[in-house]
């Protein structure tokens, strides 16, 4: 190919590119159009001299990386699949930001064309991007920062102390929050544990079941375990002074297991000779972000069981490096064990995140399968015994099954809003009303939550009653597939389109826990407190800053991870971020639309990523 043809190939692709920063998604038609180009056209008035001079180094990159003289290889078609995964992922998340609820994506041809002009002029940036990424030469970069015979006195502490300048810096970070937010931050989880724990009858998760003992208001819809430590916790507070001073209790030490937790990441990645460098950038994560500061002062189950998912994986780390030497160690198998057995106690769906991980090192390691059989086997014996025991002791009731129906019900609530109601016969409404208040399904219908859906379940709704209501779901799922496929991507979009900002969400203390236990925060803290809401909202509207902020760049650092692997072929090292592939695979389900706390075990296990994509990466010996 000669020079010219590469530069107009060039310019073209960065034409295509700097349209999509301009480019307005809506699906309308200009009156009296003269047709599609100048729809398309009039649709980049956005488009200014700032995105011009972008593209003077769009095409600079471009030409760069697309006539580097690479062939067509394995790694080129993963390449290709994930740009195009990725792109398609920017152009449903944007058509659905616009229109939610419409059946059509595509509303006219004309919508359909600048649909793909988006698709285009994403692909190239992202095909050229992770092309760029996955021939980056870790091992000489690492050498080169490493290769300074002189470090300030500052990097030498920070090296040779990493448990301490990880703390400090932890410390520091948390401090405004624990202040400012005193005596810690709520959600209505947090008032329906203080419920069930305190025996208050606005508990507002048994409005949907049937009480084993009228009196007593413990379920399973949360953790039995985490409902009881953070209860005691409390209570202890209570027989100090007051409640304020449990739940603060609560925050110190939550905080305090975090710093645990977080010290041992940066002393293990240490341990295995991770560059300093690396570990810096690590520690600033883990420091600086504030999703994880928002979340360690808030009192929610998400925050425990995302920590010990972080420890589960950096165990499955070290096996993976070093099993003869892990699995020979008495003190190690102890603390493992434990580890598993928190992860599965601290999440009603803990036991997914280890049955879909643990189970493939019996396929490395056959020589150590009762071993590890012993090791998986004992937390679950014991987690089963504790919940067989507790229920008893505690009267506890088992949680409403509305909670793992979400996607069934949102789909069967989006036909009924799409305008097919008089599909449904006399005999499916009745099956639905056995279930579900049929007559308030299409009012209560809202893609991005499912909550005011399974409000209305039927906590009397037998097992032939279900039976029957998945008759009905199996007869339209047949009849309409694409609105069923188009729900549930519909109410799980935003977990992958990252121009959505849900960070950590509000932070304050639950109106109804104020009321009943009389918890409140500092009145003169009400300014601070709206002024760092203020600020964080700011950074999530900075350029890669903010990124930090969206749900969905987490998820996609995961998936990256995940192809670096595959892509350097080093398959064992999967292992470790398959339990945040659990946690991917569970949001689908979850009853909210891009919450920052149902993929918190991602967010907190992003240093994982990095340790796993640095190993993958280079020639490192396999030591402890």
């Amino acid at each position: 190919m000669n020079k010219i043809s590469k530069i107009l190939i060039t310019l073209l692709l960065t034409i295509l590119t700097l349209m999509t920063l301009s480019i307005d998604v809506n699906p309308w038609i200009l009156p009296n159009s003269k047709g599609i180009i100048y729809e398309i056209l009039w649709s980049l008035k956005n488009f200014d001299i700032t995105v011009s001079l972008m593209g003077i180094f769009v095409f600079y990159f471009y030409y760069k990386v697309y006539f580097d003289g690479t062939k067509f290889t394995r790694k080129t078609l993963i390449n290709i699949f994930l740009s195009s995964i990725f792109s398609i992922t920017i152009v449903i998340g944007k058509i659905l930001q616009v229109d939610n609820i419409s059946e059509n994506f595509f509303t006219s041809f004309h919508h359909f064309f600048k649909c793909v002009i988006i698709f285009l002029g994403h692909y190239f940036i992202f095909y050229s991007l992770i092309k760029k990424i996955f021939k980056i030469n870790f091992s000489k970069i690492i050498i080169n920062k490493d290769s300074k015979k002189k470090r300030s006195k500052i990097l030498i502490y920070i090296d040779k102390h990493p448990i301490i300048t990880t703390t400090i810096l932890i410390i520091i970070c948390r401090l405004p929050y624990i202040i400012i937010h005193y005596p810690f931050s709520t959600t209505g989880d947090t008032f329906d544990f203080l419920c069930q724990f305190f025996h208050v009858k606005d508990s507002w998760s048994i409005e949907s079941i049937n009480l084993v003992n009228n009196k007593v208001y413990f379920n399973t819809h949360h953790p039995l375990l985490f409902t009881l430590i953070f209860g005691i916790i409390v209570k202890f507070g209570v027989i100090i002074k007051n409640y304020t001073l449990g739940a603060f209790i609560y925050t110190i030490l939550q905080t305090i297991l975090s710093i645990i937790i977080f010290d041992f990441v940066i002393y293990y990645a240490k341990k295995i000779n991770i560059p300093l460098w690396i570990r810096i950038i690590l520690i600033l994560f883990i420091g600086l972000t504030p999703t994880i500061s928002a979340y360690t002062i808030t009192a929610i189950k998400d925050t425990p069981s995302a920590l010990f998912t972080l420890l589960y994986t950096i165990f499955l780390i070290q096996i993976i490096r070093n099993h003869s030497s892990i699995l020979k160690n008495r003190r190690r198998i102890v603390f493992f064990i434990i580890t598993i057995f928190l992860v599965i106690m601290l999440r009603n769906n803990g036991i997914i995140t280890i049955l879909l991980s643990y189970p493939f090192l019996f396929l490395l390691y056959k020589k150590y399968t009762k071993k590890l059989l012993l090791i998986l086997i004992i937390p679950i014996i014991i987690a089963i015994s504790f919940n067989q025991i507790a229920y008893k002791y505690f009267d506890v009731t088992k949680g409403s099954k509305r909670e793992i129906l979400s996607i069934p019900f949102m789909q069967i609530a989006r036909v009924i809003k799409n305008g097919h109601k008089e599909d449904f016969t006399k005999e499916d409404i009745k099956r639905i009303d056995k279930v579900l208040d049929y007559n308030s399904i299409e009012s209560e219908y809202y893609p991005n939550i499912s909550d005011p859906i399974k409000n209305k379940y039927n906590k009397n709704a037998t097992n032939k009653d279900l039976t029957n209501f998945f008759k009905v779901w199996f007869k339209y799922l047949c009849k309409y597939p694409s609105i069923y496929i188009k729900s549930v991507i519909s109410s799980t979009y935003q977990y992958f389109y990252p121009n959505i900002d849900m960070g950590y969400g509000i932070l304050g203390i639950y109106e109804d826990i104020n009321k009943d236990f009389g918890i409140n925060g500092l009145k003169c803290m009400e300014k601070p407190k709206e002024n760092l809401d203020y600020f964080n909202r700011i950074l999530g509207n900075i350029p890669i800053i903010g990124l930090f902020l969206k749900v969905a760049f987490y998820d996609w650092i995961l998936i990256l991870s995940g192809i670096f692997i595959i892509y350097k072929r080093k398959y064992r090292y999967l292992i470790p971020i398959l339990p945040l592939f659990a946690t991917l695979l569970v949001v689908i389900a979850s009853p909210l639309n891009g919450a920052m706390r149902y993929i918190l075990p991602i967010t907190f296990s992003i240093p994982t990523c990095i340790i796993v994509c640095y190993l993958v990466s280079g020639d490192n010996s396999e030591k402890y």
